[in-house]
């Protein structure tokens, strides 16, 4: 039984509220007292309450700026990351051309073989049909004795305007946006 009056006054009654918070007020009162206690003027309390709010203004200022840092850095990981995966598609993009390239001049060293192993008189007569930028593509890369056979099948007209396309090849450039057009 004395355990149980023990326990009993230890501890509050299952009916009663917690003590109430204080109000603003009765604060003010403690805080005003205490002041008074180490000696601090009511003009010193305001600034250490200005101080006070200043602080905790620069204390969420701070873990504003914490979250933004927070951010831009993940934001320049993930552009890192971006500029990473876009140098290897580059990469991937630059390895497909030169391989379009290498099977692009394969096919037109065999269509200049083809040309090469026909008769002259045939050859010159599907020269004489075909386009001046092609025409010259072919002619370019044959070889001179074979290219000759077939200029002289070819009708006077078209060996003329062939060997000025070629020969255009042959004069330097005299500008830079020429340099830039000319067919390699």
């Amino acid at each position: 039984a004395k355990a149980e009056t023990a326990s009993a006054e230890e501890s509050p009654p299952a009916g009663a509220a917690a003590p109430a918070a204080p109000t603003p007020e009765q604060c003010l009162t403690q805080l005003n007292s205490a002041a008074e206690e180490m000696g601090l003027s009511s003009q010193e309390i305001l600034v250490l309450r200005s101080l006070q709010k200043r602080r905790e203004e620069l204390d969420a200022r701070e873990g504003g700026l914490e979250t933004r840092e927070q951010a831009a850095a993940a934001a320049e990981q993930r552009l890192q990351e971006q500029i990473g995966d876009l140098k290897k598609v580059e990469a991937e993009v630059q390895g497909l051309l030169t391989q379009m390239t290498a099977q692009a001049d394969k096919r037109m060293a065999d269509l200049v073989k083809s040309y090469e192993t026909m008769k002259p008189k045939d050859a010159a007569r599907i020269f004489d049909g075909m386009e001046d930028q092609l025409l010259v593509s072919i002619a370019k890369t044959m070889k001179p004795a074979t290219l000759a056979a077939v200029m002289s099948s070819m009708t006077p007209k078209r060996a003329e305007a062939l060997t000025k396309l070629l020969a255009d090849l042959a004069k330097p450039p005299t500008s830079i946006d020429a340099l830039q057009k000319a067919p390699v």
